[in-house]
């Protein structure tokens, strides 16, 4: 009877995971033509199956697209809507259009450095999920002349380091911390960084140097700085 039982219910996470799939590309179809709420019934009937968290952020993000496009119709020239839509793209992996709103936004306010160093970043970003990193690394080269926006210099030590350039993604993370000495995830980066070069003899001196942490967030990135998630490198 056990075994009879345990067969029945394989059969139906079977049934649930084919059910699952087909559900899950036919939402992908409709997400391709931008059919935003068919989209959505499929995404919402194929959590019912499998839950995964992410399709839940991918039907927020459908509900924006129309609602942040309807505005960009009325207020044309809306520099912040343009690049709130080029994030939606980019978010659904419409690479090219979402570049093309944030080039729209630079040739519009091409006097003001902020926005070029925020939106360069942006778009380095996209050339790295493309897989262009020689090209990403340029545009974030580019774009940190216009901005000292710590998540961008951060990016640039992940891109570093990704291709080999362990010394360069130190030196980024380094100046960094000395600019912003209490981002955490820029110590996580930098403690990372140093416990894969063989450089953990540096992770107590990073850490002596910062004030602003706990003695117990000390003593665990002291002793377990090994631990510290790859994601952040």
């Amino acid at each position: 009877f056990m075994e009879i039982k345990d067969k029945l219910k394989e059969v139906n996470e079977e049934k649930k995971e084919l059910k699952f799939d087909i559900l899950y590309k036919k939402a992908q179809e409709a997400d391709k033509t931008r059919r935003f709420s068919k989209a959505n019934a499929y995404y919402k009937k194929a959590n019912r199956y499998i839950y995964i968290p992410e399709l839940e952020i991918q039907i927020k993000i459908n509900n924006m697209i129309p609602l942040v496009g309807k505005g960009l119709s009325s207020h044309p020239k809306d520099a912040m809507l343009k690049i709130t839509l080029g994030n939606l793209y980019y978010s659904k992996g419409w690479l090219s259009e979402a570049v093309s709103l944030w080039n729209d936004v630079l040739a519009e306010h091409n006097n003001e450095a902020y926005l070029k160093g925020f939106i360069g970043g942006l778009k380095a970003k996209a050339l790295e999920k493309n897989g262009k990193f020689q090209e990403a690394i340029q545009a974030y080269n580019d774009s940190l002349k216009f901005t000292d926006i710590y998540i961008i210099r951060n990016s640039m030590a992940k891109l570093l380091w990704h291709e080999g350039f362990y010394n360069e993604a130190i030196d980024y993370l380094e100046k960094e911390i000395e600019i912003n000495p209490y981002q955490l995830d820029i110590i996580n980066s930098l403690t990372y960084a140093y416990t894969l070069s063989g450089r953990q003899d540096r992770i107590g001196e990073l850490l002596k140097e910062i004030d602003g942490l706990t003695p117990s967030q000390l003593k665990a990135r002291q002793m377990y700085p090994a631990e510290v998630d790859p994601e952040y490198m």
